[in-house]
């Protein structure tokens, strides 16, 4: 398969004349990931609570923004090498992390220690918020806010139109709190039950 992707000089024209883009090169936008490795496609994909029997539909839907990697370096030690390659990268999301998040390689090395095996050289690694790349690749910007804000103020809904660019003050006014003004934990109890944790048992 062929990418035809979109490079800067092309980008406001295909904004104003296709209505957005379906995919674009993550590196735009990340400067530090390995260049011509990895794309952000804006539906498609699969949520992490796909396969969670309780999950609401939306998230059983492959309506979600993706990255893809589409390069892997040709060496001896490359497990897809002659495979048939994923068609996304694995989102992550914990309790701690309530945000769907990834890890990418970079540009630069560094040096691992394995316990029982000798240093190895790996790709440098760039932590991920999802709905950051999402925001950043295909929801413009022109007064250059610095933060992404969830309109539903769900953070694992990270849909195009879920997201707008906002300011610190914007991000933590009218968000969804009791009458006590303390926060809704209702979605980090489900992260809980979802590890086993929060049972009630005595």
């Amino acid at each position: 398969m062929v990418f035809v992707l979109p490079t800067r000089d092309c980008l406001v024209y295909n904004w104003i004349y296709t209505g957005g883009f379906n995919l674009l090169k993550l590196e735009l936008h990340f400067p530090n990931l390995l260049k011509e490795t990895y794309i952000i496609h804006r539906t498609g994909g699969e949520h992490p609570f796909k396969h969670v029997s309780t999950a609401a539909p939306l998230f059983k839907e492959d309506c979600w923004p993706y990255i893809q990697r589409i390069h892997w370096p040709d060496t001896k030690m490359n497990a897809y090498k002659g495979a048939k390659k994923p068609k996304q990268i694995n989102l992550n999301i914990s309790f701690r992390h309530t945000y769907p998040y990834c890890n990418l390689s970079g540009i630069g090395t560094r040096e691992v220690h394995v316990k029982n095996r000798k240093p190895a050289m790996r790709d440098q690694s760039q932590y991920l918020k999802m709905h950051v790349a999402v925001a950043r690749a295909f929801i413009p910007n022109p007064e250059n806010k610095p933060q992404v804000l969830h309109l539903n103020d769900d953070p694992s809904d990270y849909r195009i139109e879920n997201l707008k660019w906002g300011t610190n003050r914007e991000n933590h006014t009218g968000r969804r709190r009791d009458a006590h003004g303390n926060k809704d934990n209702t979605l980090i109890h489900a992260i809980f039950r979802m590890h086993g944790w929060a049972q009630g048992d005595k």
